[in-house]
C-alpha cells in the first residue's frame, strides 16, 4: 500500500519512500512455516517477491535525507558504481550456485536492484522544478551511530521519520520496530522481565499477560511519540500532524493464539482535513484490512477501486 501511494508522491520528492528498522534482516528459513524470514524483516515491498531494503542506523538515514537534496554530487554515482560492481560479481557466482543457494541469491540480488534502482534516480537532475528541503538540515545535528540501547534507537529513529517529513525528503515512510519473532528483552521497562516474543506467548498465566500488556503500552507511547513531534512542527495554518496519516498495528492480534482475526488499528493524524478523526470504529467480524488501506490511499490523492482482498473502502474513515 505504501509503495503505491510512493508511485504518485515519489515525483515529487527526491526519496520516493524511506524504509526503517532497528534490527538487521533475519536469514534462513523458518522452519515453522517452511518461508524465507525475509518475510519476516520486511513490511514494504515493490513487488510481492522484492523487498525494499531498510535502513537500521538512525546516523545514515539522517545522511540519506541530507545528501537527497544534493543529488549531483559525486557520491552518490560512486555509490551506483559500486553496486553495479556488486550486481556484476553476484550474477557470475550465480552460475555455479544450485537451485537453493540460487534462490536465496535472487532475493539478494532483488534488494541490491531496489537500491540501484533508488540511487540512479538521486544521481540524475531533477525534472521540473527544483526541489528544495522546506527546513535547511543542519549537518551538526546528526544522531549518534548505532545507539546501544534499543529505547534510545527507536526514539532517534521517529526523530528521523519526523525530519523527513518536514523537510518534505520524502512523503511516504514505513517502520518496524522489530523482525518478526524477535525476543527483543523489554527488561528496560518497569514490571517485565523477558523478552518480546516468549512473553507473547503467555499461555493465559496471569503474570505473563501483565508483562505482556507493559510491553505492548510501551510500543503505543513510543507511537505516541511520533504523533507528538508531528504535532509540533507547524506547517502552513496547521501542524505536520494534521497534514500526515500515520498508521499503527500488528500483524497479530494475540501472539499466544498466532490470531491475525479483530486487529487493533490506531490511525492518527487528519491527512490534510480527508481523515475522520476522534472516533473508535468497531467493523463486522472478517471485514479485511484492506478496506482501511483503500480509504488511506484515497485520502493520500492515490485512489484505487481495489487493493489486495478489499470490498471497498472503509467506513466512516474519510470526513465527509
Amino acid at each position: 500500500m505504501d509503495q503505491v501511494a510512493a508511485q504518485k508522491s515519489g515525483r515529487q520528492t527526491p526519496l520516493a519512500s524511506l524504509e526503517l528498522g532497528v534490527a538487521p534482516d533475519s536469514t534462513g528459513v523458518d522452519s515453522n512455516n517452511g518461508y524465507t524470514r525475509l518475510y519476516g524483516s520486511h513490511i514494504a515491498w515493490s513487488a510481492p517477491t522484492v523487498p525494499l531494503a531498510r535502513e537500521i542506523d538512525p546516523r545514515l538515514v539522517f545522511e540519506r535525507l541530507f545528501r537527497a537534496g544534493r543529488p549531483r554530487t559525486d557520491s552518490a554515482k560512486v555509490d551506483v558504481l559500486l553496486l553495479d560492481r556488486v550486481l556484476e560479481d553476484a550474477r557470475k557466482l550465480q552460475k555455479r550456485l544450485g537451485t537453493s543457494d540460487r534462490q536465496r541469491m535472487d532475493e539478494y540480488l532483488s534488494v541490491v536492484r531496489s537500491l540501484e534502482e533508488r540511487l540512479e534516480r538521486t544521481s540524475r537532475p531533477q525534472t521540473g522544478a527544483a526541489w528544495k528541503p522546506r527546513v535547511p538540515l543542519d549537518p551538526k545535528a546528526e544522531p549518534p551511530e548505532n545507539p546501544p540501547q534499543f529505547p534510545e534507537h527507536v526514539q532517534l529513529m521517529m526523530d528521523m521519520i519526523a525530519l523527513a517529513f518536514q523537510t518534505d525528503t520524502t512523503r511516504v515512510c514505513t517502520f518496524m520496530f522489530n523482525n518478526e519473532v524477535s525476543n527483543q528483552s523489554f527488561s528496560f521497562v518497569e514490571g517485565v522481565s523477558g523478552g518480546h516474543h516468549s512473553t507473547s506467548h503467555h499461555q493465559h498465566r496471569e503474570e505473563q499477560l501483565k508483562q505482556y500488556q507493559l510491553i505492548n503500552k510501551w510500543h503505543v507511547a513510543q507511537y505516541a511519540y511520533l504523533l507528538r513531534k508531528l504535532r509540533d512542527i507547524k506547517e502552513g495554518g496547521g501542524t505536520l500532524l494534521d497534514n500526515s496519516i500515520v498508521l499503527f498495528g500488528s500483524g497479530l492480534r494475540d501472539g499466544n493464539a498466532h490470531s491475525p482475526i479483530n486487529l487493533p488499528i490506531i490511525l492518527g493524524g487528519r491527512g490534510g482535513g480527508r481523515i475522520a478523526t476522534g472516533q473508535h470504529i468497531v467493523y463486522p467480524p472478517n471485514s479485511p484490512l484492506s478496506n482501511l488501506y483503500v480509504s488511506m490511499l484515497d485520502a493520500f490523492g492515490t485512489a484505487v477501486e481495489r487493493f489486495a482482498d478489499s470490498t471497498g473502502p472503509a467506513r466512516g474513515i474519510l470526513a465527509s
